[in-house]
């Protein structure tokens, strides 16, 4: 995080226990208007609070950006990932949305019990924190394994979805044997925890030192990597992730995609939002995928491997912009830009966004 001027680089720590801090004046009753953050940070020029929540006796770590009256949009991440995956369309959004990003139940900062990851108990977990810190009805956004997770929240609560961006995740194709080799290789815990427990498999995932990498056709600076590997390798991580793989019937397709049913259920706009290069997802896995949606469309983001969030960072912040009825985001601290193909901080720009193809 070099590019932030050193006196904002230190967290700004609120050591302040909540009893203490329960009569400060704070009379809002709009969501969460009683929390106060263990922590805050800069990132990207905004501020964001950092927050501990339990539920079912797991803490559940959480960030939020922006004012907690507006329309709130919540994200979700995947795998080797964490909430800071979604750190430039937290800056970017905030200002005009209340903007939550979690770190789902074993990752990051988030408690790591040795079982519970069925994604359905996930989804589940996840409403029941958003309803504890005064989130009902929102704009859901996620990304890889955090999709199958946060499809299940969707669909078991579709009252409480105003819109959702449902990226890198198959719909109802998956080819196993070529394109997913890692759910057989997972099913051995060991394996699994020794390559999620090493920060150099991450750097490989992501590209390093200017190289794309195993999933990335866009480079990514190495603090950015740096910084998704040591949320990712923190203790007992890999140990919790690596449950999801024998938790979830992964080698089955008829129940791991479960048919169409989910999705019918999920009469609100839909936005499956995927990337052009990603060697693990072609897009023939997306033929005929907006059908099995009552309000669905499909938009590739081009020229972008698995990690379109933080390699195309301006053209998702666009389409997600114009899913929820956002207009372009207006130059200043915080944005991302393109600029002759280089990702630049700093001002911001939708240049990127005519790239995007769709199709309804």
């Amino acid at each position: 995080m070099g590019r932030i001027p050193r006196p904002l680089t230190a967290l700004l720590v609120l050591a302040f226990a909540l009893p203490l801090l329960g009569g400060c004046g704070e009379t809002s009753s709009a969501p969460g208007a009683s929390l106060v953050p263990a922590r805050e940070e800069i990132v990207d020029g905004v501020r964001v609070g950092h927050f501990f929540t339990e539920v079912d006796g797991v803490s559940w770590h959480w960030v939020e950006a922006g004012d907690r009256r507006l329309p709130t949009i919540v994200f979700v991440h995947g795998v080797p990932e964490s909430w800071w995956s979604w750190h430039h369309q937290v800056a970017d959004l905030a200002a005009e949305r209340h903007v939550v990003a979690v770190d789902l139940k074993g990752f990051g900062e988030s408690g790591k019990p040795t079982t519970g990851f069925g994604v359905e108990q996930l989804g589940e977990e996840l409403a029941r924190l958003l309803s504890s810190i005064g989130v009902e009805r929102f704009d859901l956004v996620s990304h890889d394994w955090g999709t199958v997770v946060a499809q299940e929240t969707a669909a078991a609560h579709p009252d409480r979805i105003r819109r959702y961006v449902r990226m890198q995740a198959p719909v109802a194709i998956m080819d196993l044997e070529n394109n997913h080799r890692q759910l057989f290789l997972f099913q051995d815990q060991a394996f699994a925890q020794r390559v999620l427990s090493d920060p150099n498999s991450v750097r490989g995932i992501y590209g390093y030192d200017g190289r794309r990498g195993a999933l990335t056709l866009v480079p990514l600076p190495n603090a950015e990597v740096d910084r998704i590997a040591a949320e990712f390798t923190r203790p007992g991580t890999a140990a919790s992730v690596a449950r999801l793989f024998v938790e979830n019937p992964v080698l089955d397709l008829d129940l791991f995609l479960r048919g169409s049913d989910r999705f019918a259920k999920m009469d609100f706009p839909v936005l499956l939002l995927q990337a052009s290069d990603d060697p693990n997802q072609p897009l023939w896995y997306f033929d005929g995928a907006t059908g099995l949606f009552p309000d669905a469309r499909l938009e590739i983001v081009e020229d972008s491997g698995h990690f379109t969030e933080l390699e195309q960072p301006a053209r998702v912040n666009a389409a997600i912009r114009r899913f929820t009825g956002l207009g372009p985001r207006a130059a200043g601290r915080g944005a991302v830009a393109e600029v002759d193909g280089d990702r630049q901080r700093g001002a911001t720009s939708d240049a990127g966004a005519s790239s995007a193809r769709s199709s309804s």
